[in-house]
């Protein structure tokens, strides 16, 4: 018999998949009409690309976390953080996608990245 616990941490880990499969591929889908508004043109992809690699970063400082740390971050509430984060950058995205902010002495999309 699965247990609630087993059972809420498997399902969280589902949404956790999905829903950063889905907000990354929703980006990249919409880049076309992005790149006509956006200050850095069709640098945006790769400035991108660079962002979401730098995001992987997080699994790594997850695992060490949980090797060190004794009693390891139960997944549950780790993924359930993650989710929330997940979401509320969803949001905000959404809302402020063109707002422009001089950085470095040029305009960039800070929400974008």
């Amino acid at each position: 018999m699965v247990s609630f616990y087993t059972f809420i941490s498997h399902l969280n880990v589902l949404l956790f998949g999905l829903s950063s499969w889905l907000l990354v591929n929703s980006v990249w889908v919409e880049l076309a009409l992005l790149v006509e508004k956006a200050p850095e043109g069709y640098a945006l992809a790769s400035h991108m690309a660079i962002a979401l690699q730098c995001a992987n970063i997080f699994p790594l400082i997850y695992s060490l976390l949980a090797r060190w740390k004794d009693p390891p971050i139960p997944y549950h509430i780790s993924v359930g953080v993650i989710l929330a984060t997940g979401i509320v950058a969803c949001e905000l995205l959404a809302a402020h996608w063109d707002y422009v902010a001089v950085v470095f002495g040029a305009p960039r999309s800070v929400a974008l990245l």
